[in-house]
Parts: structure tokens; sequence; C-alpha cells
């Protein structure tokens, strides 16, 4: 009886019936997170995915103002300025910089 047990009535009129869907069996839900049976030598690990998930959320601020910016000037009927935008943007200070952060300064992952 696994997952598609779960499923038989899905769609029956009974909506309420499809949120056991994502349970998987063991009462916690996908997002618990428990470090203490990994023990010590995943807390790197977890440490690491964390700054990047931290540095991801930033990028999407930055990226939507971005992405706003050229959809404006799309709108204009300009292309040319996003583009020397994004091609100086991306390759002439986003490369070299991520090399420099990663590498020199030594900021591995992180930097790039």
């Amino acid at each position: 009886m696994g997952p598609t047990r779960r499923l038989d009535g899905l769609g029956a009129g009974d909506c309420l019936h499809g949120g056991h869907v994502a349970d998987d069996g063991h009462g916690s839900s996908p997002f618990d997170f428990d470090l203490s049976r990994y023990g010590q030598s995943k807390k790197r690990l977890v440490d690491l995915a964390t700054s990047f998930l931290m540095l991801a959320a930033l990028f999407q601020i930055a990226d939507s103002a971005q992405v706003g910016g050229s959809g404006m000037l799309h709108g204009l009927h300009d292309t040319r300025v996003p583009m020397l935008f994004a091609l100086i943007g991306y390759w002439g200070i986003g490369l070299p910089l991520g090399v420099v952060l990663a590498f020199p300064i030594r900021l591995a992952g992180v930097g790039i």
C-alpha cells in the first residue's frame, strides 16, 4: 500500500483526500530536517547549502531588477541596450569577479 493507494478517490469529490499525497507515512513533513541523525559529518554540507540559498535569494532580487529593466526597454523596441548591459554585466564584470572571489580570495563556491 504505497503512494498509489493514497490516490484512490482523488478527484471523486473528496478534495481533502489529496492532502495526504505529500505525507511520506512517517509523520514528518518534507521540510523537517533533523541534523542529529547525520552527526557532524554533514554539518559542513548543510552550512554550505545554506550559504548558497542565501546568495540565491539575493541574486533573485538583482536578477528581477535586470529582467524588469530589460522588459521595459524591449517594450520601447530597444534590444541593443539590454544586450550590451547583459554582455558587460555577465562577461565583463561577473566572470572576472567570480574568478577573483573564488580563487585568490578563496571563497570557493560562494565566490562564484
